[in-house]
C-alpha cells in the first residue's frame, strides 16, 4: 500500500518535533551546519527529482516546511 503525501509530511513534522525535543532535553546538540544538512537531505529525498515518485512524499518545500513546523511547534503543530 502507498502512504499518502499527508502522512509522509506528518512523519517529517514528527521527526522535527522529536529532534527538537531531544535538543531541548539535552540529549542532542545542534552543531553549526546541522540545519543546512537536514534541509539538504529533505530536498534530496523530495518528489522534485526524476528518481522519486512524483506524488509519494511531498516536494522539497513541503518537506522542509513540515520538518520546520515540528521543530518550532512541537507535537501539537504536527497534529
Amino acid at each position: 500500500d502507498q502512504v499518502s503525501v499527508a502522512a509522509e509530511l506528518q512523519a517529517d513534522c514528527l521527526a522535527g518535533a522529536a529532534l527538537q525535543g531531544s535538543v531541548d532535553d539535552g540529549l542532542l546538540a545542534v552543531e553549526p551546519g546541522d540545519t543546512e544538512e537536514i534541509t539538504d537531505t529533505l530536498v534530496a529525498v523530495a518528489d522534485d527529482f526524476p528518481w522519486s515518485d512524483s506524488s509519494s512524499h511531498g516536494n522539497a518545500e513541503q518537506r522542509v516546511a513540515a520538518f520546520d513546523l515540528g521543530v518550532s511547534d512541537g507535537l501539537r503543530g504536527c497534529i
